[in-house]
This record gives C-alpha cells, structure tokens and sequence, in this order.
C-alpha cells in the first residue's frame, strides 16, 4: 500500500512526465511548420514569378514572408508554453 508521500510523489512524476510529453509535441509541430516555411515554399516559390513593387514577388515571400512566420512561430511556442507550464504547474515564479 502507498503511503500519501509516495502517491503524491507518482501524481507529479506522472504531471511531470505529460507536460513534458506535450512540449515535446508542441515544439515538433512548430519546428515542422519551420520546415514547410523554410524548404517548402522556398522551393515553389519560382511559380510565383510576378512583379510585386518592382521586385519579383517570390523574393517578398521568402525574404520578408518567411521571416514573419518564423516570429510567429517563436511567439505561439513562447505563448503556448508558458499556458503548458502554467497548467502543470511547472512555471517560473517571478516577483520575489
């Protein structure tokens, strides 16, 4: 039989163990979304040859497009995170 202190013990490992499992999921779906951003439209981004402000407008996607995604995609995972932390009560304390 578990004593309380051992029960609690195998609740956090097993809180533990889930969040880590769900960040794990988070940053692989981001960094896949990186991937498509980065290779993907790259490489079909030479169908997009039309003028867009005198430049061709496959150079805006990937030059500025692709930078803008990957802000986003620093701010999702630092957003979702910090929500995953939170409610597995892993987060930081501030303000001491």
């Amino acid at each position: 039989m578990q004593t309380k202190e051992s029960m609690a013990e195998t609740h956090i490992r097993q809180a533990k163990r889930s969040h880590w499992v769900r960040l794990k999921r988070l940053t692989f779906s981001l960094l896949l979304l990186w991937v498509l951003v980065t290779f993907v439209a790259i490489y079909f981004s030479r169908d997009l040859a039309f003028s867009f402000l005198g430049w061709p407008f496959n150079y805006w996607m990937v030059a500025q497009g692709s930078l803008l995604v990957y802000l986003l995609i620093t701010m999702v995972y630092a957003w979702l995170a910090g929500r995953l932390d939170r409610r597995y009560d892993v987060h930081e304390v501030t303000g001491e």
